[in-house]
């Protein structure tokens, strides 16, 4: 009996063994794309001193190989030479071509081998330690074809020497369609999410040089940064910017992440410094932020080798300085964010990051295995936290220009109120001069005049003195009468249009009453309730009681018409007289009406006059509103 148990039990270890050192079989149909599933896959765990095919074929025939249990092909970080092998089928009715696509744009390099009937011959050698051209198939990932018989088993063998990055290796089975399918797909993607990328850029580089803001230099910077990761991981770098640099392309990739991680943090530091300037919190982060800067200059020196250990070290500290930023960064912005909620956009970017890396970290470890690769959720993440940021930028931007609207605001309404001020003393102040000159000075000239009067009343006709006593009664008067002009003009009460028309009408009726022509004055009424300013009115009387006066004393005319016409802009005048017209080339006559022509242009009016001899004298002029 117990020897019975002992043969059953050595038989189940023994095919236990076999399944755990046999990677299952891969049957592929022809027609759809087969992923190959991880307990399908074994890789040799000693490997780093088994260099050739042979040696790898006896630890494989020896069961020597360990079945992959992990998402993928992904053995960790920074693994360095190792052997991989799966098992495939075709069932199909004829011979055909298939290809096996490694869907991981970075790897230094992989022999392939295929084993048919216990003969290897070598496939290909791919990697990007070679120029892109040499790729059998011109992909951003790694893919080699395969010639397949109906239900012939085919076992291949990578031999991958890779340095510097977590291995992520998805590998599939597809057909031409499949793999054009898969190809555009990613190119789709890649193409898509770099569109967004300049975009904004673009943006960023707008703002920066219209702002002169420091903001957007990070944001422009962290958007770069995150496209060059972005296209060294899917690989496009290395098939467009350097085909011939491998160096370049395996440094690349660890370094711009530091680098992105950086940019990001200076772009969320710069967006909440309004909000804080000098806190003690500010100043820790900017310390971590310091050192990180340093550590992501590390993969860019020359001479420092790309090795396993070294890259290793590098991304460990980069890995554990990224989750301990993002968490400063989120205790921070909380704080923050309680005042001022433009802050959740830059809140909810950190939070987009450090769920990116948890679930980076959960699947490089095989916690977790999302149906999406490393680089597309990254990608993702990268977009994701740049719109949360552009639309914190934009919000920003909105409520600083409100606010600037506002203080302009208050600063117009300030002005206006010391303008309001400044105008009612200005009026306060020319009504009480009006009042001195009215009660005052206005009647001591008035006794001064009737003074004069009455000592010439006295004095012989033939006096020497009284010629001088009437001269100074006219002199007296007509600074009565012009005191009388300037105390009216100075009225707050006279600068609309129809206080100023019935004035001056009133001053027109007393000039010409007493005379023997034969006078019209015509002021059609339009908009009376604007205003004109001092200078205007003044202007407007003493020119237009000139030009009659000097029409009643020297033109002769027999008749006079004075037209006023109110326009939408200004206040048009036209004065004719039927007399013996003016010379306008003589020097009395156009002296005087080069003042009355300077008066009107000292208030921004225009004037015309034309004249013909023995037909009399045509005076057109108007001044504009008041602004």
């Amino acid at each position: 009996m117990r020897a019975v148990v002992f043969l059953v039990l050595s038989l189940f270890l023994l095919t236990a063994s076999q399944l755990l050192a046999q990677p299952a079989l891969v049957v592929f149909d022809g027609n759809e794309e087969r992923k190959i599933q991880a307990n399908e896959i074994a890789y040799l765990a000693e490997s780093d001193s088994i260099r050739s095919v042979d040696l790898a074929q006896v630890y494989y025939n020896r069961d020597q190989f360990t079945i992959n249990t992990r998402p993928d092909l992904n053995l960790g970080i920074a693994k360095d030479n190792y052997w991989v092998a799966f098992r495939l089928q075709a069932n199909i009715a004829n011979a055909a071509t298939y290809f096996v696509n490694l869907a991981n744009p970075r790897l230094n390099e992989v022999n392939i081998f295929i084993l048919k009937k216990n003969k290897f011959s070598p496939v290909t050698r791919l990697g990007d330690n070679f120029p892109f051209s040499k790729r059998e198939i011109n992909t951003n990932d790694f893919t080699f074809p395969i010639q397949f018989t109906p239900q012939e088993i085919i076992i291949v063998f990578l031999h991958i020497k890779h340095k510097g990055n977590t291995l992520q290796v998805p590998i599939s089975i597809v057909n031409l369609n499949g793999l054009l399918n898969s190809v555009e797909g990613d190119y789709l993607f890649t193409g898509m999410i770099s569109g967004i990328f300049l975009i904004t850029f673009f943006f960023g580089i707008f703002f920066l040089f219209n702002t002169k803001d420091i903001l957007f230099l990070y944001y422009s910077g962290y958007i770069l940064s995150a496209c060059t990761w972005m296209w060294t991981t899917e690989g496009f770098a290395f098939q467009y910017l350097w085909p011939n640099s491998p160096e370049l392309a395996t440094r690349l990739g660890p370094g711009v992440s530091a680098v992105s991680a950086c940019f990001f943090m200076a772009n969320c530091m710069q967006f909440s410094k309004p909000y804080d300037l000098a806190s003690r919190y500010r100043k820790i982060i900017f310390g971590v932020f310091y050192l990180l800067i340093l550590w992501a200059s590390t993969p860019f020196i020359p001479f420092i080798p790309i090795t396993e250990q070294t890259m290793s070290i590098y991304l460990s500290v980069y890995f554990t300085a990224n989750i301990i930023i993002a968490a400063l960064l989120f205790l921070y912005l909380i704080k923050l964010s309680i005042k001022h909620q433009v802050i959740l956009y830059y809140l909810a970017a950190v939070v987009v990051t450090i769920i990116s890396s948890v679930v980076v970290v959960l699947r490089g470890s095989g916690v977790i295995n999302p149906p999406f690769s490393t680089s597309t959720i990254m990608s993702t993440a990268y977009v994701a936290e740049l719109i949360l940021m552009t639309f914190g930028i934009t919000r920003q931007f909105y409520i600083y220009r409100q606010e600037k609207e506002f203080a302009l605001q208050e600063n117009i309404n300030q002005q206006k109120s010391i303008n309001e001020k400044i105008i009612l003393t200005q009026r306060a102040e020319r009504e009480r001069i009006g009042r001195e000159l009215h009660d005052d000075i206005g009647p001591r000239l008035t006794h001064i005049t009737l003074m004069s009067e009455a000592a010439n009343r006295e004095l012989p006709v033939a006096s020497p003195s009284a010629k001088e006593l009437k001269e100074i009664t006219a002199a007296s008067r007509k600074i009565v009468s012009n005191m009388s002009e300037i105390v009216w003009s100075m009225s707050p009460e006279s600068r609309s249009l129809k206080n100023l028309l019935a004035y001056l009408r009133e001053q027109l009726n007393q000039l010409l009453e007493y005379t023997s022509l034969d006078y019209q004055i015509i002021f059609e009424e339009g908009e009376t309730d604007r205003e004109m300013e001092h200078s205007q009115l003044r202007t407007i009387l003493l020119v237009t009681k000139e030009i009659v006066n000097n029409a009643v004393k020297h033109s002769g005319a027999k008749k006079i018409t004075i037209t006023c016409s109110v326009q939408k802009t200004h206040l048009q005048f036209e004065i004719d007289d039927d007399g013996i017209g003016i010379d306008l080339t003589a020097k009395v006559a156009g002296h005087g009406l080069k003042n009355i022509r300077t008066r009107i242009e000292e208030v921004k009016g225009e004037i015309t006059i034309e004249s013909t001899k023995q037909k009399g004298v045509r005076i057109t002029y108007s001044v504009p509103y008041r602004s």
